[in-house]
């Protein structure tokens, strides 16, 4: 919790840098004290967005052996899918994904990850 809080304090401090000193104490006052307030409000414009949750999820791993441009293409595509949850109904979303797009999803999810991890903390 105590590294969480100060690396949000670090970033903020960091945005605020470009006001005077006065300005900047009294903003950064504010927001500490109210840390909480301004965190739950996030998680509830966040989760306002949508409800949905993932339910389940399947992968299978296929060759692309050639395409319409390249006679031989032997490039490796994760087809993934996704069912998502809202309330009682369930969808399903299919993604195929190329190596170099699979490793900026998995950065991506990384990231939510720990945001996510932050919230709770």
């Amino acid at each position: 919790m105590y590294t969480v809080v100060f690396d949000q304090k670090l970033k903020v401090s960091k945005l605020l840098s470009h006001l005077p000193v006065e300005y900047r104490d009294l903003v950064q006052y504010c927001i500490n004290a109210h840390f909480t307030t301004i965190t739950e409000q996030l998680r509830t414009e966040t989760h306002a967005i949508t409800s949905s949750h993932l339910s389940d999820f399947d992968w299978k791993l296929k060759l692309a052996v050639s395409s319409d441009k390249l006679a031989v293409l032997r490039q490796p595509l994760l087809e993934l899918d996704l069912k998502l949850q809202q309330g009682e109904t369930s969808r399903c979303l299919s993604v195929e994904l190329c190596k170099d797009e699979l490793k900026e999803l998995i950065t991506v999810l990384e990231g939510a990850q720990k945001v996510s991890q932050h919230m709770k903390a």
